[in-house]
């Protein structure tokens, strides 16, 4: 599974793979995460990444979360 990260106008999710329209970066998917964080500043290290059913979040540095929303 591969994840792009690019300008912000969206998200794709395919059977094989996420294209998260959002800020340039690049994921590695071994950093997918099953459990989205419960507030912006739970556990995480940067480069994790997790999705709900409304938003996808993004850990941009030690235990501080970043989210968007997810749109169809």
């Amino acid at each position: 599974m591969k994840i792009t990260i690019g300008t912000p106008t969206g998200c794709t999710i395919s059977p094989n793979s996420y294209h998260i329209n959002l800020i340039g970066v690049q994921v590695d998917s071994s950093k997918i995460i099953a459990t989205p964080p419960l507030t912006p500043t739970s556990p995480g290290v940067p480069g994790q990444i997790a999705f709900d059913d409304d938003y996808g979040y993004f850990c941009v540095a030690v235990n501080d979360w970043k989210r968007w929303e997810l749109k169809a």
